[in-house]
This record gives C-alpha cells, structure tokens and sequence, in this order.
C-alpha cells in the first residue's frame, strides 16, 4: 500500500484536484487558479488525526447520530488509491476531467466496532466550472447494516457577507440552539453563512446556493443522501485545529443521511455530490 501521508494529485485543463489516502480524503479543488475548498494550515495528511477542510467522508456514522465514535472509522482509515472510473466527457477545451479514486474494505478493527463486511469506494472528477463526488457502499455480508453517513463538504468563503439559499421553508434540526434532534426549524429563506449554526435540514430538494460577492456562487446538489447539514463553528469555538480567525473563511454545506440507510446484505448504496460554479 503507497504512503498514506502523500496525496494524490490530478489536473487537467484549468483544474486541480489533490487528496489524502489516509480518509480518502479530497484536500484541493483548484479552477484557475483559485481554491475553492477550505483547509486548516495546521491539519495535516496522514498525521494520524482527522483532517480538517476539504470533503471528509462520514462513515458508517455521520456526526453523533448512532453508537459509534463521532463521525465514524472512514476519515481516519487507510484507503487506497485505484484507477478512476473515466469520465468520458471533455471540459471545454478538449481535455478529460481530473479524476481520482480511493476503495476501503472491513478489516479486523473495522468489524469490532461495526461487524460488517463492507466495500467502500469514492470516485472524484473536476473540471473548472464543476466537482463530482460519488461514494458506493456494499454490504458484503449476510445481515442487514445500519449506517449514516455524509460528505463533509469545506468550502472556501471570502465574502463576510456570504450568504446561503435554497433551503427557505424546510424544517432543521438546529443543534445550536437545542440538543433534541427534531426538526422543529423553519428556515427562512436567506442563511448568513458565517454565523455560528449547526442545522441539520430535512426535506431539502432544490440545489443549496453558497453566495460569495468576491469568489462567485456555488451551488450543491446531492442525490441518495435524504438530509443537508450547514455548519460553521463560529468565533471562540475551541476548537485545536482552526487557527482563531479561520471560522470566518468557510462554511460547510453537507450532504448527508442522519437517520440509518437500511442495508440488506449484498446490498448496494450510492450518494452523489456535484458542485457547481457560476
């Protein structure tokens, strides 16, 4: 197995895309010169700890909801990197998309905290103008698996007035302002994108809009997962990893499954992310 502490790189025309083996973890989105996913300067591949920035994978269990350590094995486990699954259209100028791939199969210390026989794998490609993102979990056993699962999406802020749309009138789960997971919140229309918020949403359809006067708009469609998660920690958030000041260059924007997929043994699930610029 190559080294979990080099990242992966692929470029075509006018894009970049790295990323760790430790996590499969997607670190850099670069369109012309521009980075458009946020990483702390302080988190390092493969150091042994979780990665902050870029697209942690979430699994098998998004945040707290389920028995396991928070946000699950995935982000700290060692994939490996396999031949992408090319994408057989061209970016504008004639070249292929930059595309990588990462698989995780159930070891010993996987199936002591999660007893199933899985196979995981992660596709990335990018072009200049969009990110796409699919991750396909098998369960390779007999029994039925319960998993929650999500991509931890950082993306790069510049404008402090930055602001959120698309989620205007569905219900979240505001674990800000409450401990009880119920979604009880009726989001308006238009979301800071900077204020300290953890909203787990429910019933969101149409893309979620991320927009930004200085790097542009990006908008996030997901499919297979049933729930989006808007996240920023905020001022004063403690935590070791964002340098004091740093809450305020991103926000995370998540597609993500909160209650348990249900599994059944030889059983396929596939959740997509595409990101878009405008």
């Amino acid at each position: 197995m190559e080294a979990t502490h080099r990242p992966a790189f692929a470029e075509a025309a006018d894009v970049s895309i790295t990323a760790c083996p430790r996590g499969g973890h997607l670190l850099t989105w670069t369109t012309r010169g521009v980075e458009r996913l946020w990483r702390s300067p302080i988190s390092e591949c493969g150091s042994g700890e979780a990665i902050r920035g870029g697209v942690p994978v979430l699994f098998p269990q998004f945040g707290t909801f389920g028995a396991l350590t928070k946000h699950g094995f995935a982000r700290t486990a060692d994939w490996r990197r396999v031949d992408p699954r090319l994408d057989p259209r061209l970016d504008p100028q004639g070249v292929r998309r930059a595309a990588l791939a990462f698989e995780l199969d159930d070891t010993e210390a996987t199936r002591e905290v999660w007893p199933h026989p899985f196979h995981a794998r992660l596709d990335i490609s990018a072009s200049p103008e969009d990110l796409e993102m699919v991750l396909t979990i098998a369960n390779r056993g007999h029994d039925l698996a319960r998993l929650t699962t999500g991509l931890h999406t950082y993306l790069a802020v510049a404008d402090p007035e930055a602001f959120i749309t698309g989620l205007g009138g569905c219900h979240a789960w505001d674990g800000v302002s409450t401990s009880a997971p119920r979604f009880s919140t009726r989001l308006p229309e238009r979301i800071p994108a900077l204020a300290r918020q953890d909203l787990v949403v429910h019933g969101a359809e149409a893309p979620v809009v991320l927009h930004d006067a200085v790097l542009g708009e990006v908008s996030v469609s997901a499919s297979g997962f049933p729930n989006r998660v808007v996240w920023n920690p905020g001022p004063d958030n403690g935590l070791p990893d964002v340098v004091p000041g740093d809450e305020a260059h991103f926000v995370c924007i998540e597609p993500a499954a909160v209650i348990p997929i249900i599994l059944p043994g030889g059983g396929v699930w596939e959740g997509r992310q595409r990101l878009s610029l405008r």
